[in-house]
């Protein structure tokens, strides 16, 4: 997992998952530098990144500061799986997700179950 370019995702990412996530274990689970969001840009002061996974799908994550709410945006036609690549990689425990879009949930509902959850 790392940084990408913004404009790295070419069709429109849709909302495909919010979770609960605490600072400390966001910071674990990504391990890299999210970038300041403006301040109309969010609903709350946010940080953000478009990141690419080791399988070379690209995710884009927004992180709350205030809520501590995680926003993973993914593009199809390969967002199941790039959503599925993240939860793998970040280690974010299914008793961490608040929300999963309907559409996603068959391939990354079997993900999380595969996952332990990051313990804070």
């Amino acid at each position: 997992m790392h940084r990408a370019a913004a404009d790295a995702i070419r069709n429109p990412p849709d909302l495909a998952l919010i979770a609960h996530v605490p600072a400390a274990t966001l910071r674990r689970a990504i391990p890299i530098t999210l970038e300041k969001l403006g301040p109309f840009t969010e609903p709350e002061p946010s940080e953000g990144a478009t990141i690419e996974l080791a399988s070379g799908r690209y995710v884009v994550v927004i992180f709350g500061l205030v809520t501590e709410r995680l926003y993973v945006h993914a593009a199809n036609p390969d967002g199941v799986a790039a959503v599925a690549d993240f939860l793998r990689e970040s280690k974010i425990g299914e008793a961490s997700i608040e929300w999963l879009d309907p559409r996603f949930s068959a391939v990354t509902a079997a993900a999380a179950q595969q996952l332990t959850p990051v313990r804070t």
